[in-house]
């Protein structure tokens, strides 16, 4: 089963492995609430196609572990591991007003405080310690600038535009030749 090609999907976690030798797989969850990601389950593939349902689950520390429907090996999870889950944008529901999906942040022209044309958003990041724009520059660079407010002070999705404050702190400098 796929979902439809019009459909647009958005990540809500990770698999990170597999568990034990049942065919249990470990996953993390990008949700605001971590456990609300099994109600947006089923769980696919960024093509579409359906991944897995979940029979069960519980907490183990930062993770999930899962009982899933259809029943794969411990070495097929493990070479799954860093597959993103995603799910339907319908099963999330729309946004609250002021709220959005990081996947809308993709695509956004980047812009200094005081216009200038920076780049474009073409990926966020989240290592481990807030979200992280990915941002190609107009001269085809690529720098991560941390997703706040201090560093992102203005953002606009209607006219699909951010403004980055400092850029010039975040971009990678060539040391001297001196």
């Amino acid at each position: 089963m796929t979902v439809p090609t019009n459909e647009r999907l958005i990540v809500v976690g990770v698999v990170l492995g597999a568990h034990g030798t049942q065919g249990n797989l470990r996953i993390k969850s990008f949700t605001e609430s971590p456990e609300n990601i099994f109600e947006y389950a089923p769980f696919y593939r960024e093509s579409g196609e359906k991944l897995f349902e979940v029979v069960s689950f519980r907490i183990a520390k930062n993770q999930f572990i899962v009982s899933p429907r259809p029943t794969r090996d411990r070495e097929y999870w493990e070479e799954q591991k860093g597959l993103k889950l995603f799910v339907p944008q319908t099963a999330l529901g729309q946004p609250s007003k002021g709220e959005f999906f990081v996947e809308d942040l993709v695509g956004l022209s980047a812009v200094s405080l005081e216009g200038r044309q920076i780049g474009v958003v073409v990926a966020v990041h989240n290592f481990g310690a807030g979200d992280l724009l990915e941002i190609k520059t107009i001269d085809n660079q690529l720098v991560l600038v941390p997703f706040s407010e201090q560093d992102v002070p203005e953002m606009n999705l209607e006219q699909r535009c951010i403004s980055i404050a400092r850029f010039e702190d975040w971009q990678t400098h060539e040391p001297s030749s001196e």
